[in-house]
């Protein structure tokens, strides 16, 4: 999520849903690619079970589709700035 630059989880569940939308829209199974999954988190002394989803790779291309275009800009340019990076 970092690197996407989203801070809130529900700033980022909001593209995860509208790619569900999509993913329904064209008739492939919401459950197949979005399968819910519950991680440990810490939360000061003690940690809780949150909601999360394990993405097929459809579903990360849907998310990707639905993404900021400012946002697929940044990913592009830190990536290439790896590989810049890792090539010298």
């Amino acid at each position: 999520m970092l690197l996407l630059e989203y801070s809130k989880w529900e700033n980022f569940h909001k593209v995860i849903k509208d790619a569900m939308i999509s993913c329904n829209a064209s008739n492939y199974s919401i459950l197949d690619d979005f399968p819910e999954v519950r991680k440990n988190v810490k939360a000061g002394a003690t940690s809780k079970k949150v909601k999360d989803y394990k993405l097929s790779r459809y579903a990360c291309y849907l998310k990707e589709k639905v993404l900021d275009i400012e946002k697929i800009f940044l990913i592009i340019w830190e990536v290439q700035n790896l590989l810049l990076i890792y090539l010298e």
